[in-house]
C-alpha cells in the first residue's frame, strides 16, 4: 500500500507540474496580441498557484477535504486538457485526462485526498 501511495504521490506531482505547463502553453497560444501574449500565461500560472495553495496544498489552514477537494482538483486538470486541447491537440489532451483521472481515483481509493 505504501508503494501505491508513493507511487500517486509522484503522478500527482508530475501531473501538478503539468497543469502549470498546459495553462500557461494554452493562454500563451490562445491571445494574439503581443504584449498580453507573455503576461497573460503568467497571470494564469500565479493565479493557479494562488488557488492551489490555499485550498489544495497539504498544509494550507483552509484545504478543502473529500469531495470538495476532489472537485477542486478535478477542475484543475480539466482546465489543463482544454488548454492541451487548444495548443497541442487531442492526444496530448486526452493522455493527460486520462492520467488525472487515474491518478484522482487511486487518491480517492486509498484514501489520500
Amino acid at each position: 500500500m505504501r508503494v501505491l501511495a508513493a507511487v500517486n504521490d509522484m503522478l500527482a506531482l508530475l501531473l501538478e507540474i503539468g497543469a502549470l505547463i498546459a495553462i500557461a502553453n494554452g493562454v500563451h497560444h490562445s491571445i494574439d496580441q503581443p504584449v498580453l501574449h507573455w503576461i497573460a500565461p503568467v497571470v494564469a500560472v500565479v493565479g493557479v498557484v494562488l488557488l492551489w495553495g490555499r485550498y489544495a496544498a497539504p498544509k494550507s489552514a483552509r484545504r478543502l477535504r473529500g469531495p470538495a477537494l476532489l472537485g477542486f482538483k478535478a477542475c484543475i486538470f480539466a482546465a489543463a486538457s482544454l488548454s492541451l486541447l487548444a495548443a497541442a491537440g487531442p492526444i496530448w489532451a486526452a493522455t493527460y485526462a486520462a492520467l488525472a483521472i487515474i491518478q484522482l481515483a487511486i487518491a480517492a481509493a486509498i484514501d489520500r485526498l
